[in-house]
């Protein structure tokens, strides 16, 4: 591989962003799966993006997906180089279609204790999720996984009241999805046998 980019083969898109596509990608050098986020050309700041992305290395919890570096990718779309963010391919189904089917209680607590540990995880860093809702939670029956943490600004770069903000809607959007776990765990509606 002499052209850093052709490390990864991007096999296909998982998700798409305002600013970003992530693709199910293959990663040569290390045998294995990720997925990488590929930023849009032009997209609105890109530098502040790679920060961010860098910074989120520094989140190593469980329930928060894995961001293993920011390397050169090709983007399959227009064959450019641009820059992505590796990270750990999380298999599994979005919070939402998981609410949809009846569950535990016990299960409930398990999917709210671990998106609050997740959480709490990325604000211990100084970053925030910015677009915590059930399409952004993976859930598979191993893993609980907050995914899709929008790049879009260093904190650091924010004023402290911007900050105090930022991590404010990110509880109040915990709040709603807790609220909606808690209600599709509704035993009497479901009639489980074991809540």
């Amino acid at each position: 591989m002499s052209n850093p980019a052709d490390r990864y083969e991007l096999q296909s898109v998982l998700g798409q962003g305002g600013f970003a596509n992530v693709w199910r990608a293959y990663d040569k050098k290390l045998q294995r799966y990720v997925a990488i986020k590929v930023l849009e050309p032009g997209a609105e700041n890109t530098s502040s993006v790679l920060d961010h992305a860098t910074a989120l290395t520094k989140v190593n919890h469980p329930n928060v997906v894995t961001v293993h570096t920011v390397d050169p990718v090709i983007d399959p779309e227009t064959g450019a180089v641009v820059e992505g963010i590796v990270m750990e391919l999380v298999d599994g189904e979005p919070l939402a279609d998981v609410l949809k089917a009846p569950f535990s209680r016990l299960r409930a607590q398990e999917i709210g204790i671990s998106i609050i540990e997740g959480l709490e995880a990325i604000h211990s860093v100084g970053a925030v999720h910015s677009d915590l809702h059930d399409e952004n939670i993976l859930i598979s029956k191993e893993k609980i996984k907050i995914i899709d943490i929008l790049y879009r600004y260093s904190l650091a770069q924010l004023r402290t009241s911007l900050q105090k903000g930022k991590f404010q809607r990110d509880v109040v959007e915990l709040y709603s999805l807790l609220y909606s776990i808690l209600a599709a765990a509704d035993c009497e509606k479901k009639a489980l046998v074991e809540c």
